[in-house]
């Protein structure tokens, strides 16, 4: 049977129409792994706007703990790994439709284990969308499958392609890279080819032309493997309830999040859906600050709870949701110290990271917060020197930590090095100098400071202080390239992340700049090894027309510093007008 290409809007009409006159109709979506049946059958039930429920065959997956006792761990995805009756039964039940309300089973891919119960299926519900690898199966029981299904389709994909998704799916939820290799090549393998011999007993074979995970979107992926985490750089209460944020989680190869007073402020003009609980907080009659505190503790703690999966999967290394402390207080070292061990306190989750600012007074705090046991998200770095500080403040307050009997292994931490706000001033400078020179060097500071900072990464984790420390158990502080998303649309808007590419690196960017790399980002592995020289040459050039690189680096701190400021004041006069505006 020769595949048709198609789109999952061309499908979800053919049901639509299909569906009239029926009271239910079963869809089964077969294919091999990594063929994206899930984000199809998903786009689906979005499409088909709230007519259709999705029902998985993974939900039937044999508990971890059962096939390690069946000694079948290790094939776990091959037909005997799964409860084939019990999803026959469901499909009887769903069929018969004699009951107000079936529910079936789901599946936590980021737990690798079937969720009992999570999916209720209405007696009202026209469509069912059931997808699986085994659908079209000929030996038994799994030949029963096919005369439930009222539509049988089969979803098919190169192998180079499902090679390349496979690997980057089981890498992001936790497999080290050669071991998502070894598992997508071994076990997914073989069940592709038993899966593909089942295929003609479907009423059509489809290629789907729309997928977000096809050859033009899989950066992410790619982005992945080659060692970087993908964070996201926003957070709301619109994107916790909508389900958004664990969608990212999913499908986009998200695996943690940054907030800042902006960000927050910006959510809490998005709708109402703060309005409840600031009226709460009102009767309890908070001040402003307590308000603001505990409306960001409560989306952090949603939030890590979301990504709570990836934390324990990469055991620790990601999963993590960032809180910055009040920025009001940059230049006061014990307040800071003193509000990030209650903003720790007030989240509660092992997966928190508290903001500090890379200030001045903000280099002990980062220590004293490190030497309690608090993992770290260290921000606003502009600088080198100041990079230098910020990696000596960590491994000072790791030092401190071991002489406490604090266990090194808990404590996390990363360094925040913003990239466009250089390209920002930096090109602002070059404007106003004007000469072809000047014009050429356009876009370029803002990269080379972070290569520049990368080799000075480099340098710590090989020196002899930081590997006594990491023989106790300490994890690196990686560097977070932060401010990447493009502000000049004469720029590529992906080039803040394809051009930063390295392993033990995180990228936290806005969403915009997350469906841009998915769209046409091209990755092409480690783009700083080897860099260094060059971006030294891009500085030394600013420097010879010129443009003060300290200079610089002072202005984008208490700019970055003020900006914050700004946005915390305009969070709390909006609290404010509603806590005036609404009687308790």
């Amino acid at each position: 049977m020769t595949p048709v290409s198609t789109t999952a809007a061309e499908l979800a009409r053919y049901i639509q129409a299909a569906a009239k006159g029926r009271k239910r109709l079963i869809v089964g979506i077969a294919g091999p792994p990594g063929a994206s049946k899930s984000t199809l059958a998903s786009q689906l039930v979005v499409l088909l706007s709230g007519d259709a429920v999705l029902v998985p065959m993974d939900g039937f997956h044999l508990a971890n703990s059962v096939l390690d006792n069946l000694g079948r761990r290790q094939h776990k995805g091959a037909p005997d790994t799964f409860d084939a009756n019990g999803y026959l039964a469901l499909l009887r039940r769903l069929r018969d439709q004699t009951e107000n309300v079936v529910y079936a089973p789901g599946f936590r891919r980021d737990l690798e284990e079937p969720i009992a119960a999570g999916i209720p299926v209405y007696h009202h519900t026209p469509i069912v969308i059931t997808e699986g690898n085994y659908l079209l199966l000929e030996t038994a029981p799994w030949s029963g499958v096919r005369a439930l299904l009222d539509i049988a389709w089969f979803l098919d994909i190169d192998r180079d392609t499902r090679i390349h998704r496979l690997v980057a799916r089981h890498h992001a939820f936790g497999k080290t890279l050669k071991a998502a290799r070894e598992w997508a090549e071994g076990s997914d393998e073989r069940n592709a080819e038993l899966v593909r011999q089942s295929r003609h007993r479907a009423d059509s074979v489809f290629w789907l032309a729309d997928s977000p995970e096809s050859p033009l979107s899989d950066a992410l992926a790619d982005l992945s493997a080659a060692g970087v985490s993908i964070w996201l750089d926003d957070i709301s209460r619109e994107r916790l309830t909508s389900g958004n944020l664990a969608g990212l989680v999913e499908t986009k190869h998200v695996v943690g999040v940054t907030s800042n007073p902006t960000i927050f402020q910006k959510a809490l003009q998005m709708g109402t859906a703060y309005d409840n609980q600031v009226r709460d907080l009102k009767v309890r009659q908070l001040a402003i600050d307590g308000v603001i505190r505990y409306l960001m503790a409560y989306d952090i703690r949603w939030a890590c709870d979301v990504l709570r999966p990836v934390y324990e999967h990469t055991n620790g290394e990601d999963g993590r949701v960032s809180i910055e402390v009040d920025p009001r207080l940059a230049s006061e070292t014990e307040r800071t110290i003193a509000e990030a061990k209650g903003l720790w306190w007030l989240v509660d989750r092992p997966n928190v990271m508290i903001k500090i600012p890379a200030t001045q007074a903000g280099l002990p705090a980062i220590t004293a917060a490190i030497a309690a046991g608090i993992s770290v998200n260290v921000t606003l770095i502009f600088g080198l020197d100041r990079y230098d500080a910020v990696m000596d403040a960590y491994l000072a307050g790791l030092e401190k930590a071991a002489e406490a009997g604090i266990d090194l292994t808990t404590i996390r931490a990363v360094a925040s090095f913003f990239v466009s706000r250089v390209d920002t001033e930096v090109d602002k400078r070059l404007s106003t100098i004007g000469t072809d020179e000047a014009k050429a060097l356009r876009g370029k500071a803002g990269i080379a400071n972070a290569r520049l900072a990368y080799e000075r990464y480099e340098k710590v984790i090989a020196g002899d202080r930081w590997k006594s420390l990491e023989v106790k158990g300490a994890h690196r502080q990686r560097p977070l390239w932060a401010s990447t998303g493009v502000k000049d649309p004469a720029y590529d808007d992906t080039m803040y992340v394809v051009e930063l590419v390295a392993p033990d690196v995180v990228n936290t960017m806005p969403e915009a700049t997350l469906d841009a790399l998915a769209d046409h980002g091209q990755i092409r592995g480690n783009t700083i090894a080897g860099t260094y020289r060059d971006a030294q040459a891009v500085l030394d050039d600013l420097a010879n027309i010129g443009i003060s690189y300290d200079e610089v680096i002072e202005l984008l701190e208490v700019e970055g510093v003020k900006k914050f400021e700004d946005s915390y004041a305009q969070l709390a006069a909006a609290i404010s007008t509603q806590l005036t505006a609404w009687v308790a």
